[in-house]
């Protein structure tokens, strides 16, 4: 090893001022004076020492031992390996990648030399294709649709492609003809009207168009040769012109357009006027019928409770609200309108609806013989009599009737505009 310094003292002296011990020196010194000093007597007086250095092959070269105050840390070659345990000690694991601590020097990251080699093998382009099998797995099926998962990744959805397509080419504007072939297949027959069937769509009923328009209006009416009986009033006049009676103070007033029946002021006064047809002509309750009557209810009579009031078919009483003789028909009971059916030997009554004063009603009577009697006001179903129904002949030739009667010494009245009757062949 070359050793280089700036002084060297006479033998038996101590060295120093020592710049590096490693590399080649040359040097010269100044003999001293000593006084009463022995010299070495290996080491005669010189002015100038000769070139030299300390390499292994060099017999002037200065050993280790010989070095005094000089440490085995503070001799090593300034250049040596980074992994030399007889220079280094560290608390890092072996197989652990390395950090800087906070002096900067190597201690243990958070991975191994083998998790960052798997992940450096992983590694690929941020941008790559979602369908490269080099980069992705995945357990959907081939050909189904996808949705997120919990964790938003994708999983298999319930349908297919295929599924989807088909929906997407039979999808069709929401509101669409319902006639449209297109969008549209049914099992119903032309001609024949239709019903729902359990699912609520329409299949064949059991009648045609012309069997229902044939039923609705009969076609010997049609053809102006209807055998059944219809008759209607809408005019009425001359004065009497149909069935009528008063007693008492009472009086009917005949018009064109209307009859007004008044009981004046003296009790127990009727008024009345009726509807009958000829003995010719068979009038039973086995036949259905339909009755259908307008008119205006008067503030002064129609609507106070020291009346009776009808509008009916048959004949109830003239005098009471309550009446087992056959008919069906409407009564009013202070500011509310009722259904009324009689057999002859009982009475059903039904509440219809509140009415108002000096408002115009149009009251309708739809009759199914054995079946029911429905009551209609202003083409609103209100009421479905199927007890204590009437049948036979008694008390069917009349028609229409309307009448009013007080049960105090005061003015009662009711007006009629029109009625309308149809009764089956």
């Amino acid at each position: 090893m070359a050793i280089t310094h700036s002084t060297i003292k006479a033998a038996l002296q101590k060295l120093f001022a020592i710049a590096d011990w490693n590399a080649p020196h040359v040097g010269t010194a100044t003999p001293e004076q000593h006084a009463n000093e022995a010299h070495n007597p290996d080491m005669a007086e010189k002015s100038v020492y000769d070139a030299h250095d300390h390499s292994a092959a060099d017999p002037t070269q200065v050993s280790h031992a010989d070095l005094t105050n000089v440490s085995s840390d503070q001799h090593h070659a300034k250049q040596h390996s980074i992994i030399a345990t007889a220079d280094h000690t560290s608390t890092a694991t072996s197989g652990r990648m390395l950090k800087a601590d906070a002096n900067g020097l190597p201690v243990n990251a958070t991975n191994t030399d083998a998790e960052v080699a798997a992940a450096v093998t992983a590694s690929h382009a941020k941008q790559h294709s979602i369908i490269a099998t080099a980069d992705h797995t995945s357990t959907a099926t081939s050909g189904r649709m996808l949705k997120a998962d919990a964790n938003g990744l994708p999983v298999n959805a319930t349908n297919t492609d295929a599924a989807v397509a088909a929906a997407v080419t039979a999808s069709h504007t929401r509101q669409h003809a319902i006639t449209d072939t297109a969008d549209h297949t049914s099992t119903a027959t032309s001609g024949r009207m239709l019903k729902a069937d359990a699912n609520g769509l329409p299949v064949n009923a059991t009648n045609t168009d012309a069997q229902v328009v044939a039923a609705v209006v009969p076609a010997s009416l049609q053809n102006y040769s209807y055998t059944g009986l219809y008759d209607e009033n809408m005019h009425w006049l001359p004065t009497g012109m149909i069935g009528n009676q008063i007693s008492g103070s009472s009086a009917i007033t005949w018009a064109e357009t209307i009859v007004q029946l008044r009981t004046g002021a003296t009790i127990n006064s009727i008024c009345r006027v009726q509807r009958d047809v000829g003995t010719h002509i068979v009038n039973t309750w086995d036949k259905k019928r339909r009755l259908i009557i307008y008119s205006v209810p008067l503030p002064f009579g129609l609507l106070e409770t020291d009346r009776v009031s009808w509008l009916a078919m048959g004949n109830p009483s003239q005098v009471s609200q309550v009446t087992n003789v056959r008919h069906i028909g409407w009564y009013t009971s202070g500011l509310n309108l009722y259904a009324s059916v009689a057999s002859g030997a009982g009475q059903t009554t039904a509440l219809c609806q509140a009415i108002a004063l000096s408002t115009g009603y149009t009251l309708e009577i739809v009759w199914t013989p054995a079946t029911d009697a429905k009551f209609y006001v202003n083409g609103v179903l209100r009421a479905t009599i199927a007890l204590t129904l009437p049948s036979g002949t008694t008390d069917g030739y009349e028609i229409f009737r309307a009448s009013i009667y007080n049960t105090l010494a005061v003015n009662k009245g009711i007006d009629v505009y029109s009625f309308r009757y149809i009764q089956e062949a």
